[in-house]
């Protein structure tokens, strides 16, 4: 019984982390085709709506800094020496956290 408290507990966080959004004025067609993708898909119209955002905002071809970086640093083809150089000047201490006055 403790552990369905966890879990209930857990899913009602991550559901008071999420925003919501409403949206007004969509034409009947629009709607219709979201209705028509989303039952192909196999998904609610909400379900739907939301993998179009994320497909949208975060397409899988995107560039990512950490990629971008890597291709930039094979491109001068470092040495050993040069990349410990890196290592050993480079601050690890931890950051210090924001305050808000």
């Amino acid at each position: 019984m403790q552990n369905n408290n966890v879990h209930s507990y857990i899913v009602r966080r991550e559901q008071q982390l999420m925003a919501m959004l409403t949206i007004r004025r969509i034409p009947d067609e629009t709607h219709r085709a979201l209705k028509q993708r989303a039952q192909a898909n196999g998904r609610s119209v909400e379900e739907e709506v939301r993998q179009i955002l994320r497909s949208e905002m975060f397409p899988v071809d995107r560039c990512r800094l950490g990629d971008a970086l890597t291709e930039i640093s094979s491109e001068y083809q470092l040495t050993s020496d040069e990349e410990r150089l890196f290592e050993d000047t480079r601050d690890t201490s931890p950051a210090n956290p924001m305050q808000f006055n």
